[in-house]
């Protein structure tokens, strides 16, 4: 998995690429998400469109940075999840957990 991040008011914007199974990258996201709460950022959208495939580890590292956000008055939302993200959050129930948008303004909107 990849990563890019940047911050755009005041909301932290996450692209993940590749494949979502843990360990590769995650300290450094987890880095990331800690210094952004850190400075008040608490509100996050992760654009996971590039995401091919994801695995337990995958969603338990998504819900570790939705509980970071949340534990700190903030939130989460996922961005364009791909059809086999949308297939595993439906399978999991944890489409009832997230937030997901389609676009980055209505994902925005979803912290209002």
């Amino acid at each position: 998995m990849n990563f890019t991040h940047m911050l755009k008011d005041k909301v932290l914007l996450l692209e993940l690429e590749g494949d979502l199974l843990g360990a590769n990258k995650e300290n450094e996201v987890l880095e990331v998400v800690k210094d952004q709460i850190e400075e008040k950022i608490t509100s996050c959208v992760i654009d996971i469109s590039k995401v091919g495939y994801m695995n337990s580890t995958g969603l338990s590292f998504l819900i570790r940075l939705l509980t970071r956000f949340r534990n700190a008055g903030g939130d989460l939302v996922l961005l364009k999840p791909s059809e086999q993200a949308k297939k595993l959050l439906v399978i999991t129930k944890l489409n009832n957990i997230f937030s997901v948008a389609q676009t980055e303004e209505e994902a925005v909107k979803l912290f209002d």
